[in-house]
């Protein structure tokens, strides 16, 4: 069981397009480009929106290939399968509040100082995200909603 959980740990996380690296900032994955105003809003939000997306889509999936899982297990995984996301969303969040404050970022920019707080352990905000993500996790049915439309 741990070895397929294992696999389909992989599996999720390519789907998510998660990336192993726990430097992401020296693939590119973030840009040099400095961001403010709207651009940077929509981004936030698309961050968001994809996150709920990943957070969703992993806790329905685990839920149908381990119907037995804990929530407590199944919340732990899709935080590990969706940390790419999270990563994501806590760059715009850096950026949005510098921006707020007169001293934009760059995405790199916003990563190392993410970096950093995890490197001297005052990360306290990802202890609080991933705590906020483990809340909304336990309102999710083990059951994903019907669907409407045109997929029906």
């Amino acid at each position: 069981m741990k070895k397929q959980l294992g696999c389909l740990l992989a599996l999720l996380a390519t789907f998510a397009c998660a990336d192993t690296n726990d430097d992401l900032a020296s693939n590119n994955r973030f840009g040099q480009k400095i961001m403010t105003g709207t651009t940077l809003r929509e981004n936030a939000d698309r961050s968001g929106v994809l996150l709920l997306y990943c957070i969703d889509n992993s806790w329905y999936r685990l839920g149908a290939m381990y119907p037995k899982m804990s929530k407590q297990e199944k919340s732990e995984h899709v935080i590990e399968i969706c940390q790419p996301n999270i990563d994501t969303y806590s760059v715009d969040s850096v950026l949005l509040a510098a921006d707020r404050y007169g001293q934009p970022k760059s995405e790199q920019q916003a990563w190392q100082i993410i970096q950093d707080n995890r490197r001297k352990g005052t990360d306290q905000g990802r202890q609080e995200l991933h705590e906020k993500i483990r809340q909304y996790m336990q309102t999710l049915d083990d059951n994903p909603p019907a669907r409407s439309g045109f997929f029906n």
